[in-house]
Formats: C-alpha cells, structure tokens, sequence
C-alpha cells in the first residue's frame, strides 16, 4: 500500500551458488529466487521483507537456500532493522532448512511467538485438494529483531468448495516493540 509504506530499495537474488545471476542451485529442479524490499511506514520506522520460494524436490537447495538468504539478510541490513522472512519453504519445522533459521540469532517463528494462540489448520498446502485437509506446515513467517507478533494465522477461505490457491494463505498481525 503505497499509501501506507515507502519502499527505498528492494531486489532479487537466486537461491544458488551464484546468486547475483539467474541459476539453478545446488539439486534443485528449478530456478529460484528471493526478492527483498527495505520500506519505511507512515511513522518512520525502516524494515526489510524478504519473499522466497525454496524448491521443492532438492533437499540440498531447501538447506542451502537457508544459509544463502541469512547470508544475504546480514549482507543487505547493514543498519540492522527489523526483517521479516517469509514464503513457500517447502519444508515442514522439523526439517534442517527450517531449524538453520530458528538456530540462528533472532530468528522466531511467528506461529511460536504469537501473542495470540496461532489459529488455523496443521498444515498449507492443499494441493487445490477439497476432501484433504493439508498436513505439515510448509508456508512460514520467521521475524527478527523488535517486533511483536499479535496474531498468526493459517486462513482457510474458499469459494464454492474451491480453494484460490495450491496453499493456504498464512497471515501474521505485526506491531514494532
């Protein structure tokens, strides 16, 4: 909402060995990327977002892909602001690409800190599936630095028995400490 948020930088890098070019890394079975913005709200307050996609065959990619974004997020926010990770992992929270985020300084599951008890089914994606309920979140917010999360929730909507996406969108509530 341009309204709402100035952004004063953003860009994309691949998932991959060579980031700063188009690649495919490590076993991934396609090209993937991560796109990043650095914003500013109406009160002043400067944050990064980060939106990435993992891949969803190669393990290798998903745990590489982890270590690659930290590695960018500490490159990009020199002055350290407040960032927040999010997008399709393709990984449940058991899985090494995952905990690589949560091991790492500041780095919280938006899910396990909600102030509010997270709500929504135990899993995103459905696969446009109507008689499966989805099992395994892969779909996640991580935030770091002074930020409290309000809520977090998996949403279910649906219009007529149809689902608008392959996953179910995850929604996290944000206020700055």
């Amino acid at each position: 909402d341009p309204q709402r948020y100035q952004i004063l930088d953003h860009g994309t890098f691949w998932l991959s060995p060579t980031p700063e070019r188009p690649s495919k890394g490590w076993d991934a079975a396609l090209n993937r990327v991560c796109t990043w913005g650095k914003f500013k709200d109406q009160s002043g307050k400067a944050f990064y977002v980060f939106n990435i996609h993992y891949d969803h065959i190669g393990q290798q990619a998903r745990e590489e892909s982890s270590k690659l974004v930290l590695k960018q997020i500490n490159s990009i926010n020199q002055e350290k602001l407040p960032v927040i990770w999010m997008g399709d992992f393709n990984v449940t929270p058991d899985n090494p690409a995952y905990t690589t985020i949560t091991s790492a300084s500041g780095w919280k599951d938006a899910r396990l800190i909600s102030e509010i008890p997270a709500y929504g089914p135990a899993g995103t994606f459905t696969g446009f599936d109507w008689d499966k309920m989805p099992e395994g979140i892969i779909d996640h917010i991580f935030v770091n630095g002074p930020i409290k999360v309000i809520r977090h929730g998996i949403l279910t909507d649906n219009y007529g028995k149809k689902y608008p996406s392959d996953h179910f969108p995850v929604m996290a509530e944000i206020q700055w400490k």
